[in-house]
């Protein structure tokens, strides 16, 4: 399966976008040079979508384990809670965020470590074509560094017992608070960080029934709260912190948050879900319009009505937009017309009610 990186990254000449965060990056010496190169590529798609006004500062080493089943893993060093500006006070906010929120926030060390294990098969490519039998490292390095940037959770289960919390933050802290990801989770009605009984909260955390209710993420999905990975049987750098694998099958575009890569999946797009979840914690996203059609396997028909549909991620009660045809050979996209002349179109936030229908003329050029 294939999902394309967002328009808004695969379109930024055209669109006259710019990188909006600075993520600087260091490699240990065992980090293969083409994995360098994809990495940066990972990178470049994120640096176009969120707005952190402070460098992110990554750490990407590689191990070798062919016993293990993991592909990569994301740590964050430090984390910090009621500082000047903070959106929900008694909350752990990533230091990449926290250093952005408040700008007195003195940090010098690395914001994201990860680690990829060497021993699978990657596909390196930079140009979106899945190889069978391999693991689009893109697509696991843009999925790790979205849990860099927020979704990351606090919630343990030992001996089915539930937990969560950090404490130790900035620094010798002793208040254990849940980070700002956990905020959002509910069992039913139930937000688990209300949950006070530990053997409670570790049967809401293991019945395949937890859901993630933050309104920006909800408007990507129709309004209707977001179902959560949560099996029953607690697994941990699993549980809880992904999208629901199979609410959201590979090929789906908000399936990059999900636990599961299969070989030859590849997704360059972390969907306007998970780019809402990260407006939930605080982060500014840029303005994205993701259209749902026409998608590269329609039918467009001149002489014929077709009818566009988007989503868009703007806040508050919406705008105007205009559609503009593009011809693609080699080179730059050549400007054909505007799709609607010159009656702008509504756009709505979310998935409700934007669509557009277009009277496609007999030429088109």
């Amino acid at each position: 399966t294939q999902v394309q990186a967002p328009q808004v990254y695969l379109y930024r000449n055209q669109l006259n976008k710019v990188v909006t965060t600075n993520f600087l990056v260091t490699y240990e010496t065992n980090v293969p040079s083409e994995a360098r190169t994809a990495f940066d590529k990972a990178v470049e798609i994120w640096s176009y979508l969120i707005v952190l006004s402070k460098p992110v500062k990554i750490k990407v080493k590689f191990v070798n384990d062919p016993n293990s089943g993991m592909l990569g893993g994301t740590g964050i060093p430090s984390w910090r809670n009621n500082f000047t500006n903070v959106p929900v006070y008694d909350r752990q906010y990533p230091i990449s965020l926290a250093k952005h929120l408040d700008n007195s926030i003195n940090y010098s060390e690395y914001d994201i470590e990860m680690e990829f294990n060497g021993a699978n098969s990657f596909n390196y490519s930079t140009d979106g074509v899945p190889i069978a039998d391999h693991f689009d490292f893109i697509t696991v390095a843009i999925h790790e560094i979205g849990h860099g940037l927020g979704l990351f959770g606090s919630f343990d289960v030992q001996q089915n017992e539930g937990y969560f919390g950090y404490n130790g933050f900035p620094v010798y802290t002793t208040n254990t608070y849940p980070t700002i990801a956990d905020q959002f989770y509910l069992n039913g009605s139930t937000r688990l960080i209300n949950v006070t009984s530990s053997s409670t909260l570790g049967g809401l955390l293991q019945n395949d029934n937890v859901w993630y209710d933050g309104i920006n993420a909800k408007n990507a999905n129709n309004n209707q709260n977001i179902k959560m990975f949560a099996p029953s049987v607690w697994e941990p750098g699993s549980s809880i912190d992904h999208l629901d694998e199979s609410s959201f099958p590979a090929g789906n575009l908000n399936s990059l948050m999900t636990p599961t890569l299969d070989p030859a999946e590849v997704n360059h797009n972390p969907g306007p879900i998970f780019l809402g979840m990260l407006k939930d914690y605080g982060h500014t996203v840029g303005r994205i319009i993701t259209f749902t059609a026409p998608l590269s396997n329609n039918n467009i028909v001149k002489g014929q009505n077709f009818n566009i549909t988007w989503h868009d991620n703007i806040s508050g009660f919406g705008d105007y937009i205009n559609f503009k045809l593009y011809k693609i050979t080699t080179g730059e996209p050549l400007l054909i017309n505007s799709i609607n002349g010159n009656n702008y179109v509504f756009s709505n936030p979310g998935t409700q009610g934007n669509s557009y229908s277009w009277n496609v003329p007999n030429i088109l050029e």
